[in-house]
């Protein structure tokens, strides 16, 4: 845990404080760890922005021995610190398998790699869906108010739907 600890606090020096750690001589930090979720939002940030890249540079370059080997490729010196972090944490063949994965989800890598929260008693509770704009020709924005309740605490993700045209018809 200890490692862990020290990992997330060099992730909140390194994105968080480094502009202010350079016109700065002290700074005040707090512990966090994985499971406060204090990280979430920066590793969400960091595979949206970097998994593309990554994806890139994992086909071209082949076998990787290390997480700074992956990582020192990324053209973003910031993205690169949380990259290695995030690396370390799990270890590089690990860290690659998660990147490789079929269909990436920045809130699920993040939630494999502990630094976003999850439930497994997670429950929601569809109330209703109805469009504000009922019809149009192609190209038209439609406007589709969403209301649920949440009965047990979730965890980090997204909300999904799909849109289907009526009787089978094509879009």
């Amino acid at each position: 845990h200890v490692m862990k600890a020290a990992l997330f606090l060099a992730l909140a020096v390194t994105v968080f404080f480094a502009p202010v750690a350079q016109a700065s001589t002290s700074l005040v930090l707090h512990q966090q760890t994985p499971k406060d979720g204090y990280f979430c939002n920066t590793c969400i940030s960091f595979m949206n922005t970097a998994l593309n890249e990554l994806l890139q540079i994992i086909a071209q370059s082949g076998v990787l021995g290390s997480c700074n080997a992956l990582c020192s490729q990324l053209n973003n010196q910031v993205e690169g610190a949380v990259c290695n972090l995030l690396c370390d944490y799990v270890g590089i063949n690990e860290f690659i398998n998660l990147v490789d994965d079929a269909d990436p989800d920045p809130s699920v890598y993040c939630q494999e790699l502990s630094v976003c929260p999850t439930s497994k008693t997670s429950a929601a509770q569809w109330l209703s869906a109805v469009a504000v704009t009922k019809s149009g020709p192609a190209g038209t924005t439609f406007n589709i108010n969403v209301v649920y309740r949440i009965l047990n605490t979730t965890g980090t993700g997204t909300i999904e739907f799909d849109v289907n045209p009526p009787n089978g018809e094509p879009f």
